[in-house]
């Protein structure tokens, strides 16, 4: 879990399932895969700059949409 205010990376060979909210970052660089788990009503992620470079955001699917 990264801590308030950090730079955070997720490498292109990663795949994170995201459970729970982080804590406000200062810039998410995103190259692998987040995944927000299906069953989780409510997820916030913050940061000062979020750059989605290669990697990808899913968040629930057509029959399951995501209601948070």
């Amino acid at each position: 879990m990264p801590l308030a205010g950090e730079n955070v990376t997720v490498p292109a060979n990663w795949t994170i399932i995201m459970d729970m909210s982080p804590p406000e970052m200062n810039f998410l660089l995103i190259d692998g895969d987040v995944i927000i788990q299906e069953n989780i009503s409510q997820i916030n992620i913050s940061a000062r700059a979020i750059w989605i470079k290669a990697g990808s955001i899913t968040a629930g699917n057509s029959s399951v949409p995501f209601a948070g």
